[in-house]
């Protein structure tokens, strides 16, 4: 089941704040609403954006009443995200500052709708680009710990002071070996007495005197060409 928490203040800062409590509490942003009047709007294009979030008609009615004066409405839909969604949102909201209304409810039971994300990341929809967290300064990293964090002097390499890293040459600058083995030896000479590649001409057959038995055997070619 899904519950709608509403709740209404009197200007728009302390509904950001409250805002940014369930944000850092684990609700994803698409989740919550604050509505306030917009240039040439009334109160019933009030009302019907507040509708749209499917607020039940009479408080959407009181809530418009209201926004149309100047206050401010928060909507919160509470769901799966965070576990125990309702109960860590309804805490939150009643160590606000909240304005009293003439409604009996103002937490509201919903049918759940499938919900269809605006994005693969509904809560960073630039992953790359967003910030840290919830209420972190927008600023650079020197900024916040106010000192460079970028060097301008220019090195010579990236190692320590621009020195070697060992007190020896990593690169040989001799001729090249003509072996991969030290001393340029052969395998053949360390534990065979004999050479291991053959310089003779190939043989037309792997079988020793030539020919091809199994061929004349069965009276018929067991090779293709």
């Amino acid at each position: 089941m899904t519950h709608l928490l509403t709740r209404l203040y009197a200007d728009e800062k302390t509904a950001n704040a409250v805002q940014d409590r369930l944000l850092l509490a684990g609700f994803p942003r698409h989740t919550m609403r604050v509505f306030t009047l917009r240039d040439g709007e009334d109160r019933d294009g009030a009302m019907r954006r507040i509708s749209a979030v499917r607020v039940p008609e009479r408080a959407a009615s009181v809530y418009a009443e209201n926004v149309a004066a100047g206050n401010v409405l928060l909507t919160v839909t509470a769901d799966y995200k965070p576990l125990g969604a309702r109960k860590i949102g309804l805490k939150i909201l009643a160590a606000s500052d909240a304005m009293p209304t003439n409604l009996e409810e103002q937490d509201f039971k919903l049918a759940w709708v499938k919900d269809h994300a605006p994005s693969i990341m509904k809560d960073h929809p630039r992953l790359m680009t967003g910030e840290p967290h919830y209420g972190a300064p927008r600023a650079s990293f020197s900024a916040q710990f106010g000192f460079g964090t970028l060097s301008t002097k220019e090195r010579r390499n990236k190692v320590g002071k621009g020195g070697p890293v060992l007190p020896f040459g990593t690169l040989k600058t001799g001729r090249n070996a003509n072996s991969a083995m030290s001393g340029g030896r052969h395998m053949s000479r360390m534990f065979w007495p004999m050479s291991l590649l053959s310089k003779g001409e190939r043989r037309p057959s792997v079988i020793k005197g030539g020919g091809t038995p199994f061929s004349r055997l069965f009276g018929l070619r067991t090779i293709s060409d």
